[in-house]
């Protein structure tokens, strides 16, 4: 593998003056060199949306869905809050991602307030299932694409947790390398949102490069669902 010669910027996003945002080259995806990896952006919309619900009081994010309406490039842009409905406990809320005073993406969300109850043992479901390894436990993983440029897989450190990676279906474990902002700890929300993009990828059946044709040629939007019934109080999430 050919390492870039490039420097590592210290995080994934600068911010600019407002609402606007300056990306670095760790938000590269690999489908093309000006383009952004979709983990990244939908994580900075989702750390504004999750400001704007912490202010009224509700701090859990159970469903973030992210409409990817075309490439998002590796420019400015700006990110717009709007506050849909808040009621006792519940708030909805969505966002648009702007370029170039064009619309690149949509995010809407449903946060909720938090209230400390405790289960009953025996309860059809629980406990939730469990990646099969720990991340301490699990190898290593490299991305078909790093190297080549600075961008997303050095952002992030994967763990394989089963399957292999891009071979079919496989669990990984994901942790951000760098932050999203200088100086400022993500989320366990902004930390999966990073993440979340990633699993189509990582369980592909179809080898990079024939993966990468495809990606490339077409034009179609896409769609990230992520929900959230438990968070995890570490750095590492995972993805497939």
């Amino acid at each position: 593998m050919n390492r870039t010669t490039e420097s590592m910027p210290s995080s994934a996003y600068a911010a600019l003056d407002g609402a606007s945002y300056r990306p670095s080259p760790l938000t590269r995806g690999p489908w093309h060199p000006d383009h952004q990896h979709a983990g990244p952006p939908i994580a900075l919309v989702c750390r504004v949306i999750e400001n704007a619900a912490l202010k009224v009081g509700l701090t859990h994010l159970s469903r973030l869905t992210a409409n990817l309406l075309r490439p998002v490039p590796i420019r400015d842009l700006t990110v717009e809050i709007i506050t849909n409905y808040v009621g006792r406990n519940t708030g909805h809320f969505s966002a648009r991602l702007n370029v170039d005073d064009k619309e690149v993406a949509h995010v809407t969300a449903l946060a909720q307030r938090e209230n400390d109850v405790k289960l009953p043992d025996g309860l059809p479901g629980h406990p939730l299932p469990r990646a099969p390894r720990g991340p301490d436990d699990s190898p290593a993983a490299i991305f078909p694409f790093a190297g080549k440029h600075v961008g997303y897989a050095d952002l992030v450190d994967t763990r394989v947790a089963r399957g292999l990676f891009f071979r079919g279906p496989c669990a990984v474990w994901f942790r951000l390398r760098r932050p999203l902002l200088e100086n400022e700890e993500p989320s366990v929300y902004q930390r999966v949102a990073v993440a979340a993009d990633s699993g189509n990828g990582i369980s592909a059946i179809l080898n990079f490069a024939t993966l990468a044709k495809v990606r490339f040629g077409s034009r179609a939007a896409v769609e990230a669902n992520q929900h959230h019934c438990r968070w995890r109080q570490t750095a590492w999430s995972r993805d497939g």
